[in-house]
């Protein structure tokens, strides 16, 4: 099972048990990832242009380097590392996986992780933090559950999200 595919099956657990919330535009962040996120390339290499940071911070991880390089931009979301999990991580420029918690194992081969998530505004997640007190969008708040896409995507990806039929295919840096 690909990670879209658990998404899409935890979002439809969801939607038939979830009760209506007045100014939700999303019932959960699994339905909220789906419409507002993308698959990232995954490249062989796995570019790291940031240094890794310590196993289980990867909320922490990804802000400090998305903070310390202008290049990379914060996503969150879920990646599979054996199994789909909530994660975080940076992508660059075009739209390749930074990774920055997670190790090379050996028998996992990086090009058969998946990564889909929504890239972030740094000041979006900095409103965040202030409310939640915690590191990562989705924890504490429910505030991307309700807020307009264009208040919270990263400024680099906005059009590319909202529009993606404006964008020739050889243009795209992620997948839909």
């Amino acid at each position: 099972m690909t990670t879209r595919e658990y998404l899409e099956r935890v979002d439809a657990l969801r939607k038939s048990n979830a009760v209506a919330k007045p100014g939700r535009r999303h019932v959960s962040f699994e339905s909220l990832v789906l419409a507002e996120g993308r698959e990232w390339v995954v490249d062989r290499a796995l570019r790291r242009t940031a240094r890794l940071g310590l196993i289980g911070l990867c909320f922490m991880n990804a802000i400090h380097a998305a903070e310390s390089d202008p290049n990379l931009t914060y996503c969150e979301g879920w990646a599979s590392y054996h199994i789909p999990v909530h994660h975080a991580w940076c992508v660059d420029r075009i739209g390749r996986v930074v990774e920055v918690t997670w190790r090379r194992e050996t028998g996992v081969l990086w090009s058969e992780r998946t990564y889909v998530g929504v890239p972030f505004d740094m000041h979006y997640i900095y409103k965040i933090q202030l409310k939640s007190r915690c590191y990562g969008v989705f924890y504490g708040v429910d505030d991307a559950l309700r807020d307009d896409p264009r208040e919270f995507l990263d400024e680099r990806w906005r059009d590319i999200i909202l529009n993606p039929k404006n964008l020739k295919r050889e243009e795209t840096p992620c997948r839909r």
